[in-house]
Parts: C-alpha cells; structure tokens; sequence
C-alpha cells in the first residue's frame, strides 16, 4: 500500500505504559487507555464485526487498505 513493509509490533502492558509514559501521555491516563484495552480484548470485543459505523455514517465501512490509499499523504 505504502511502497514499504508495515510492522505489527506486539508490546506487553508494561512496554506499552513506558512508550505512552515516553511520549507524554499522563501516567494516569496510560494506566486507564490499558485498561480499557485489557478489558475490551480480555471479553472479546476485537472478535466481533458490528454495524457501529453504517449506523453512525449511513454508508458501509472500508478497509483499512482503502483508508491508506485514501489518505496516503497522512502516512508519508
């Protein structure tokens, strides 16, 4: 899509607080964006397609594929 590798990099709770942490973010509210994140995939909210976007837009979703291309200039 963008002409060079795309890397999904899994980080643990712990790596992912001291990157937050090392870019700013308030250590409070990394504690909570993981915990939000721990409970939606903890009771599997990542394994389910809902209708969430046609409801709120009225048009179909794209995928992540057309996104990019879409807003290719975003990712340079």
């Amino acid at each position: 899509m963008l002409g060079q590798p795309v890397v999904f990099r899994g980080l643990t709770a712990a790596q992912a607080r001291a990157e937050m942490l090392a870019d700013g973010i308030p250590a409070g509210f990394a504690d909570i964006l993981l915990e939000v994140s721990l409970a939606y995939h903890q009771h599997g909210g990542a394994d389910r397609l809902t209708t969430t976007v046609k409801d709120l837009t009225g048009r179909e979703p794209i995928s992540l594929e057309r996104f990019v291309q879409d807003h290719r200039e975003a990712f340079a």
